[in-house]
């Protein structure tokens, strides 16, 4: 809504244009000219997505009265409060050909299906003797995923590769491709019946989708475990977990590897935030999905200037919304910020590197220097819960 403020600024003579012709008595050929007008604009300051652009063009094409309506009232708009009405009328009928789009793609793999592919890879995973408690498999929700990623890409420029990690049969992926900029989109499933499904969805998608779109991404879908080397998402601009059933490890390994992005890249979980002092939460809200209600986090990776200044402040735990608490008394020097071992009781080590085990890719030289050691509880494959006890140590 805000948005539609600036492009009301930049094309004021193009609205004052079509408010002249309304009074003159447009015709729809007028009217869906004008709105192709309007939907290059509204991409060219960046206040539609390429796809979204090629949703409205195809609606405007096909004389949708909603999208003609809506963008008719954005471009006679006269007060803010009409720019952003008319503005949230027309991004709606974007979403729901966008959804229509997806719907289609997935009319072969419903959520029923899926869990039918899961449950199967999962039984044969146990009689493998794999630990499998982090494979629950949960789908989300079209319209909560597509507001989390326009607000995850908020301001971010065109984005170079988007990570799924624990991918599906592809939902949030072609959901991705389907809502935002972006080159790459790579999904990675360590499932592989939910793999072949997501590789189904991809055929069809180049069939009915890519031909739509004016700047098709590529689109890439490996089966294979994030954490066992084989994937480094690193040089992702956006990343999405869907964390609810994650184990307290692989949030832990996943931390790590989120501690690499180059800065102001976003990572999202649900449920959990991840605990790292290099990430920051900037978004935090609770959705439905087909699970139930799960809150999604969006972290921003920091700079090392913004991460050298919150090691100055200091800490003494992270709050309910793993934000950084600062206490006074740090911040004063009264006490080094990992001087308390409890302050750190239940916090994955996400940001420190071990003080023993040879060489770790995911070091970090930082500005600081401290050691100290933390404790977190998980339980064992029998289900009995056992404390771990890991020393840390950060280096100048």
């Amino acid at each position: 809504a805000a948005a539609a403020l600036l492009w009301w600024e930049v094309a004021a003579d193009a609205a004052a244009a079509a408010a002249a012709m309304g009074e003159m008595g447009i015709t729809v050929r007028e009217t869906v000219s004008q709105m192709l007008v309007l939907s290059e604009t509204l991409h060219r300051e960046r206040l539609l997505s390429g796809p979204s652009k090629c949703f409205l063009k195809e609606l405007v094409l096909r004389q949708d009265p909603k999208a003609l309506e809506a963008g008719n009232q954005l471009m006679l708009a006269s007060t803010r409060e009409e720019r952003e009405a008319a503005m949230a009328l027309l991004t709606s009928r974007i979403e729901e050909q966008a959804k229509a789009t997806y719907d289609g793609l997935f009319e072969e793999t419903d959520l029923t299906l899926a869990h039918q592919l899961a449950s199967k890879d999962v039984d044969t995973m146990k009689e493998d003797g794999v630990d499998t408690r982090s494979f629950v498999y949960g789908e989300v929700s079209f319209a909560a995923f597509y507001e989390v990623l326009l607000a995850a890409t908020a301001g971010m420029p065109r984005l170079g590769k988007f990570y799924d990690l624990g991918s599906g049969t592809g939902r949030a992926v072609f959901e991705a491709v389907l809502a935002v900029d972006c080159d790459i989109f790579v999904g990675i499933e360590i499932l592989p019946r939910l793999h072949a499904a997501a590789c189904t969805v991809a055929e069809t998608y180049v069939d009915r989708v890519e031909p739509l779109l004016a700047r098709a991404p590529i689109i890439r879908l490996y089966n294979g475990d994030i954490t066992a080397g084989q994937f480094d998402w690193a040089d992702g601009d956006l990343v999405f977990a869907n964390s609810t059933c994650f184990e307290q490890t692989l949030l832990r390994d996943i931390a790590r590897v989120a501690e690499r992005l180059k800065p102001g890249a976003r990572i999202i979980t649900f449920t959990v935030a991840l605990t790292s002092l290099w990430l920051r939460v900037v978004y935090k809200k609770k959705f439905n999905m087909s699970w139930g209600p799960a809150t999604v986090y969006i972290h921003q990776k920091l700079s090392e200037e913004e991460y050298a200044e919150r090691l100055r402040v200091g800490h003494t735990d992270f709050d309910d919304d793993q934000g950084v608490v600062y206490d006074e008394a740090v911040a004063s020097g009264a006490k080094g910020p990992w001087s308390d071992t409890d302050s750190m009781r239940g916090q994955a080590p996400s940001y420190a590197t071990p003080s023993e085990g040879g060489d770790d890719p995911t070091q970090f030289h930082h500005p600081h220097h401290a050691t100290g050691a933390q404790e977190w509880v998980e339980e064992d494959e029998d289900g009995e819960e056992e404390v771990n006890t890991e020393e840390f140590e950060l280096i100048d």
